[in-house]
Protein backbone atom coordinates (compact mmCIF):
# COMPACT_ATOMS: atom_id res chain seq x y z
CA UNK A 1 0.00 0.00 0.00
CA UNK A 2 2.97 2.41 0.97
CA UNK A 3 4.64 1.60 -2.48
CA UNK A 4 1.49 2.15 -4.24
CA UNK A 5 1.13 5.49 -2.63
CA UNK A 6 4.56 6.90 -3.24
CA UNK A 7 4.21 5.66 -6.66
CA UNK A 8 0.85 8.41 -6.80
CA UNK A 9 2.60 11.07 -5.43
CA UNK A 10 5.35 10.76 -7.56
CA UNK A 11 2.95 11.16 -10.46
CA UNK A 12 1.38 13.87 -9.31
CA UNK A 13 5.22 15.92 -8.52
CA UNK A 14 5.70 15.17 -11.94
CA UNK A 15 2.96 16.15 -13.94
CA UNK A 16 2.75 19.03 -11.58
CA UNK A 17 6.58 20.06 -12.65
CA UNK A 18 5.77 19.45 -16.32
CA UNK A 19 3.44 22.30 -16.08
CA UNK A 20 5.09 24.12 -13.92
CA UNK A 21 7.89 24.34 -16.92
CA UNK A 22 5.50 24.46 -19.73
CA UNK A 23 3.23 26.73 -18.76
CA UNK A 24 2.26 29.68 -20.81
CA UNK A 25 5.35 28.77 -22.98
CA UNK A 26 3.08 28.22 -26.33
CA UNK A 27 -0.31 29.32 -26.53
CA UNK A 28 -3.44 27.39 -28.09
CA UNK A 29 -3.72 28.92 -31.78
CA UNK A 30 -6.21 31.04 -32.65
CA UNK A 31 -8.88 29.08 -35.41
CA UNK A 32 -10.67 31.51 -37.96
CA UNK A 33 -14.99 31.27 -37.19
CA UNK A 34 -16.67 29.68 -39.59
CA UNK A 35 -17.57 26.55 -41.02
CA UNK A 36 -15.14 23.74 -41.96
CA UNK A 37 -16.10 20.77 -44.66
CA UNK A 38 -12.84 19.09 -43.96
CA UNK A 39 -10.28 18.28 -41.80
CA UNK A 40 -7.44 19.34 -44.35
CA UNK A 41 -9.64 22.57 -44.13
CA UNK A 42 -9.01 22.93 -40.29
CA UNK A 43 -5.43 22.45 -40.41
CA UNK A 44 -4.85 24.58 -42.82
CA UNK A 45 -7.24 27.20 -40.80
CA UNK A 46 -9.26 27.93 -43.52
CA UNK A 47 -12.67 27.68 -43.28
CA UNK A 48 -14.99 27.48 -46.46
CA UNK A 49 -17.86 29.77 -45.04
CA UNK A 50 -17.48 32.68 -42.60
CA UNK A 51 -20.06 33.37 -39.89
CA UNK A 52 -20.77 36.24 -41.48
CA UNK A 53 -21.60 34.46 -45.30
CA UNK A 54 -24.27 32.32 -43.17
CA UNK A 55 -27.43 32.56 -41.92
CA UNK A 56 -29.77 29.83 -39.99
CA UNK A 57 -30.62 28.41 -36.85
CA UNK A 58 -27.92 27.21 -34.30
CA UNK A 59 -27.24 27.07 -30.54
CA UNK A 60 -24.52 27.45 -28.13
CA UNK A 61 -24.68 25.01 -24.86
CA UNK A 62 -21.86 27.13 -22.73
CA UNK A 63 -22.31 24.28 -19.83
CA UNK A 64 -21.66 21.35 -22.45
CA UNK A 65 -19.38 23.37 -25.06
CA UNK A 66 -21.35 22.11 -27.90
CA UNK A 67 -22.88 23.57 -30.49
CA UNK A 68 -26.48 22.47 -32.37
CA UNK A 69 -27.05 23.29 -36.00
CA UNK A 70 -30.57 22.59 -37.17
CA UNK A 71 -30.53 24.45 -40.21
CA UNK A 72 -27.37 26.87 -42.42
CA UNK A 73 -27.96 29.01 -45.66
CA UNK A 74 -25.63 30.65 -47.55
CA UNK A 75 -26.03 34.39 -49.63
CA UNK A 76 -27.73 32.50 -52.27
CA UNK A 77 -30.28 30.96 -49.88
CA UNK A 78 -28.99 27.40 -50.75
CA UNK A 79 -29.08 24.72 -47.43
CA UNK A 80 -26.04 23.49 -46.47
CA UNK A 81 -25.80 19.31 -45.57
CA UNK A 82 -24.28 20.68 -42.22
CA UNK A 83 -24.20 16.50 -41.33
CA UNK A 84 -21.13 15.94 -43.98
CA UNK A 85 -18.55 18.85 -42.52
CA UNK A 86 -16.23 18.07 -40.14
CA UNK A 87 -16.28 20.90 -38.01
CA UNK A 88 -16.76 24.63 -36.76
CA UNK A 89 -14.87 27.29 -34.42
CA UNK A 90 -16.88 29.78 -32.80
CA UNK A 91 -15.48 32.58 -30.85
CA UNK A 92 -12.48 30.88 -31.69
CA UNK A 93 -13.25 27.66 -30.04
CA UNK A 94 -12.89 24.74 -32.57
CA UNK A 95 -15.69 21.76 -32.42
CA UNK A 96 -16.12 18.69 -34.33
CA UNK A 97 -19.22 17.20 -36.02
CA UNK A 98 -20.46 14.26 -33.88
CA UNK A 99 -21.41 11.01 -35.40
CA UNK A 100 -25.17 11.38 -36.62
CA UNK A 101 -26.57 8.57 -34.51
CA UNK A 102 -25.53 10.11 -31.34
CA UNK A 103 -28.26 12.46 -31.20
CA UNK A 104 -32.02 11.97 -30.42
CA UNK A 105 -32.43 15.31 -32.59
CA UNK A 106 -32.79 15.52 -36.03
CA UNK A 107 -30.17 18.44 -35.66
CA UNK A 108 -26.09 18.30 -36.23
CA UNK A 109 -24.34 18.51 -32.98
CA UNK A 110 -20.67 19.54 -32.68
CA UNK A 111 -18.33 19.30 -29.64
CA UNK A 112 -15.67 21.25 -28.13
CA UNK A 113 -12.00 20.19 -28.68
CA UNK A 114 -10.20 20.92 -25.52
CA UNK A 115 -7.55 20.68 -24.43
CA UNK A 116 -6.70 21.32 -27.92
CA UNK A 117 -3.53 20.49 -29.08
CA UNK A 118 -1.41 17.25 -31.16
CA UNK A 119 -3.54 15.20 -29.38
CA UNK A 120 -7.12 16.96 -29.18
CA UNK A 121 -9.74 15.56 -26.70
CA UNK A 122 -13.44 16.17 -26.97
CA UNK A 123 -16.52 13.98 -25.26
CA UNK A 124 -19.88 13.68 -26.30
CA UNK A 125 -23.21 12.03 -25.11
CA UNK A 126 -24.57 9.24 -26.87
CA UNK A 127 -27.96 7.77 -27.29
CA UNK A 128 -27.82 4.50 -27.54
CA UNK A 129 -30.93 2.09 -28.72
CA UNK A 130 -31.52 -1.51 -28.31
CA UNK A 131 -34.81 -3.86 -27.73
CA UNK A 132 -35.47 -6.25 -24.41
CA UNK A 133 -37.38 -8.74 -24.55
CA UNK A 134 -40.49 -8.04 -22.22
CA UNK A 135 -42.58 -10.25 -20.27
CA UNK A 136 -46.35 -9.64 -19.17
CA UNK A 137 -46.96 -11.78 -15.57
CA UNK A 138 -49.96 -13.49 -14.71
CA UNK A 139 -50.70 -12.12 -10.87
CA UNK A 140 -52.51 -14.72 -9.69
CA UNK A 141 -49.82 -17.33 -10.41
CA UNK A 142 -46.69 -15.59 -11.24
CA UNK A 143 -46.48 -16.74 -14.76
CA UNK A 144 -45.92 -15.04 -18.03
CA UNK A 145 -48.77 -14.76 -20.32
CA UNK A 146 -47.06 -12.00 -23.35
CA UNK A 147 -43.60 -11.71 -24.51
CA UNK A 148 -42.58 -9.03 -26.50
CA UNK A 149 -39.61 -6.86 -27.75
CA UNK A 150 -39.75 -3.41 -26.16
CA UNK A 151 -37.11 -0.79 -27.35
CA UNK A 152 -35.10 1.30 -25.31
CA UNK A 153 -32.69 4.22 -25.48
CA UNK A 154 -29.86 4.29 -23.25
CA UNK A 155 -27.51 7.73 -22.57
CA UNK A 156 -23.89 6.71 -22.44
CA UNK A 157 -20.76 9.65 -22.44
CA UNK A 158 -18.21 9.66 -25.03
CA UNK A 159 -14.62 10.72 -24.40
CA UNK A 160 -12.35 10.98 -27.56
CA UNK A 161 -8.98 11.76 -28.84
CA UNK A 162 -8.15 13.35 -32.09
CA UNK A 163 -4.22 12.98 -33.38
CA UNK A 164 -3.54 16.50 -35.45
CA UNK A 165 -1.38 15.12 -37.98
CA UNK A 166 -4.14 12.81 -39.40
CA UNK A 167 -7.18 13.50 -38.41
CA UNK A 168 -7.58 10.18 -36.84
CA UNK A 169 -9.89 9.79 -33.88
CA UNK A 170 -9.80 7.11 -31.26
CA UNK A 171 -11.55 6.26 -27.69
CA UNK A 172 -9.69 7.76 -24.57
CA UNK A 173 -7.83 5.23 -23.44
CA UNK A 174 -4.73 4.79 -21.05
CA UNK A 175 -3.28 2.68 -24.46
CA UNK A 176 -4.36 5.12 -26.95
CA UNK A 177 -2.97 8.13 -25.23
CA UNK A 178 0.40 6.65 -24.40
CA UNK A 179 0.68 5.51 -27.98
CA UNK A 180 -0.19 8.75 -29.25
CA UNK A 181 2.60 10.66 -26.75
CA UNK A 182 5.07 8.24 -26.81
CA UNK A 183 7.71 10.88 -28.54
CA UNK A 184 8.11 12.79 -24.90
CA UNK A 185 9.84 10.60 -22.52
CA UNK A 186 8.47 12.42 -19.68
CA UNK A 187 4.86 11.78 -20.54
CA UNK A 188 5.34 8.51 -21.69
CA UNK A 189 7.08 7.69 -18.22
CA UNK A 190 4.46 9.33 -16.34
CA UNK A 191 1.73 7.34 -18.10
CA UNK A 192 3.91 4.35 -17.51
CA UNK A 193 3.54 4.67 -13.47
CA UNK A 194 -0.44 4.46 -14.12
CA UNK A 195 -1.57 0.80 -13.53
CA UNK A 196 -5.11 1.00 -14.66
CA UNK A 197 -6.72 3.94 -16.10
CA UNK A 198 -6.89 7.40 -14.65
CA UNK A 199 -8.94 10.18 -15.93
CA UNK A 200 -8.14 13.73 -14.24
CA UNK A 201 -4.41 12.57 -14.53
CA UNK A 202 -4.36 11.34 -18.34
CA UNK A 203 -6.13 14.77 -19.20
CA UNK A 204 -3.25 16.73 -16.97
CA UNK A 205 -0.16 14.75 -19.06
CA UNK A 206 -2.49 15.06 -22.42
CA UNK A 207 -2.56 19.22 -21.48
CA UNK A 208 1.24 19.28 -20.59
CA UNK A 209 2.06 17.54 -23.84
CA UNK A 210 0.24 19.54 -25.89
CA UNK A 211 1.69 22.64 -24.38
CA UNK A 212 5.14 21.28 -25.93
CA UNK A 213 3.54 19.90 -28.76
CA UNK A 214 0.63 22.68 -30.09
CA UNK A 215 -1.80 21.97 -32.66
Amino acid sequence: MKKMWMTLAGLLLLLAGLQAQEKAKVGTPRFQDGLYQSFESFRANRPDYRWKDLRGDWFFNAESGTVTVASLLDTQGNSLPIDAYWGLCLDGRPAIRIPADSSSRSSTVFARLSPLGAVSYFSYEAVVRDTVEMAAYNPHNGLPFRKGKVARSEHQQRERILLSRSGEVLPFTLENLAAWTTSDGEIRRALGLLKQPDRDKMLRAMEVFNQRNPF
